[in-house]
């Protein structure tokens, strides 16, 4: 779930995204947005390799494989909250 706000804040392009949308409803005046991007949820390792492409390529959204990423080695509590600082 989206909503328009928290588009705004990271300036997300929404039309950017509707591609990779299998459904989506639009709820609360259409400010909130629930959206499904494959069809089981039970598929969703599947496809993993699609919305990793999403974050890539999408300003604004992000893979946890980056987050993951910049918190190697972070063993203290200062450098882990420095580290993910830009992903909250």
């Amino acid at each position: 779930m989206l909503s328009n706000q928290l588009l705004n804040k990271h300036k997300v392009n929404f039309l950017l995204i509707q591609d990779s949308i299998v459904s989506i409803s639009h709820l609360g005046e259409d400010t909130l947005h629930l959206i499904q991007y494959f069809d089981n949820t039970e598929d969703w390792e599947e496809n993993v390799s699609n919305l990793d492409g999403l974050c890539e390529s999408t300003q604004g959204i992000f893979s946890i494989k980056e987050v993951e990423k910049s918190v190697v080695g972070k063993n203290k509590f200062t450098d882990f909250t420095e580290a993910i600082r830009d992903w909250k």
